[in-house]
């Protein structure tokens, strides 16, 4: 087999494996967001800055609070914080740095 054919295949056999990847990361962000209680949630584990943001989806449930990475293959959430441990203790609106990373309307709790 000449070499430009097993480059061609390797090639064709790259471009497959990123469609799939690409299709299962559509599925499982599709199947989280369907789940009753679902929403779409960016958090910052940092203190202050617009680069410790990321976007993904919460579920609540009962007693926790799960979040899903937005681009990730994991089925199991990334952070889950307990109700009791969460207190809100405040809302303001995104500062200028954040305001570039983060939809038009949000409200940083």
């Amino acid at each position: 087999m000449p070499l430009w054919l097993w480059l061609v295949d390797s090639l064709l056999l790259v471009v497959a494996l990123v469609i799939v990847l690409l299709a299962l990361v559509v599925v499982r962000r599709r199947s989280i967001e369907r789940r009753s209680g679902a929403f779409e949630l960016t958090i910052s584990r940092r203190e202050s800055g617009a680069a410790g943001w990321s976007i993904g989806t919460g579920v609540y449930h009962d007693d926790h609070l799960e979040w899903y990475r937005t681009f990730s293959l994991a089925w199991r959430p990334s952070v889950v914080l307990p109700r009791r441990g969460v207190e809100i203790t405040g809302r303001r609106h995104p500062d200028t740095a954040e305001s570039h990373v983060l939809a038009p309307g949000t409200i940083v709790v």
